[in-house]
């Protein structure tokens, strides 16, 4: 350990990043987070987006019938244990998880794992641990083929440069 941070090993003939030290976050054995560019989300441990519903209420889920088409409940154990940010909804003898008083699903016709696809039906949203600060005025965060990046006032994208080596020190870089 470095200061406050982990050091990764080494990953064919490449350092991994450090990563902060930080507590094990308490989430269910089903699900999992996953960080991206615009903040920390919660996925299905198979990596599916999971999603909340506006219409929801911290006991009940509204999404029935024709609704249960397009969107899985992401089911709790009988014996899931509550805790936190952590509940669980009755279904009529099957148990739901939610998160911070919203029942929790995935979307059945999202076409790749970490998708933000489903956060477009209205009144559907990704579910968020942490959102990362919006870009400063003008700036926006574009999808393309390569993923998320962040895009200057005319449409141009904006990159930074971290120099790395792998010395002891991981001082700056002597050779950028």
């Amino acid at each position: 350990t470095w200061g406050a941070s982990k050091q990764g090993g080494e990953t064919d003939g490449h350092f991994t990043p450090r990563r902060p030290v930080s507590p094990a976050l308490q989430i269910p054995s089903q699900l999992e987070v996953a960080e991206m560019r615009t903040g920390t989300i919660l996925t299905t441990s198979k990596g599916w987006s999971v999603y909340s519903y506006d219409k929801d209420t911290s006991s009940k889920s509204s999404c029935i019938g024709k609704c249960l088409e397009a969107w899985q409940p992401v089911l709790a154990p009988a014996s899931a244990v509550l805790k936190g940010d952590w509940s669980v909804v009755d279904r009529g003898g099957t148990k739901q998880w939610a998160f911070r008083g919203k029942p929790l699903y995935r979307r059945i016709a999202d076409s790749k794992e970490r998708s933000f696809e489903g956060g477009d039906e209205p009144g559907w949203h990704n579910v968020f641990l942490r959102r990362t600060p919006a870009p400063p005025k003008g700036f926006q965060i574009v999808d393309n083929a390569a993923g998320q990046l962040i895009t200057s006032p005319n449409g141009k994208a904006v990159y930074f440069y971290t120099c790395s080596e792998d010395a002891a020190d991981f001082l700056e870089c002597d050779f950028p």
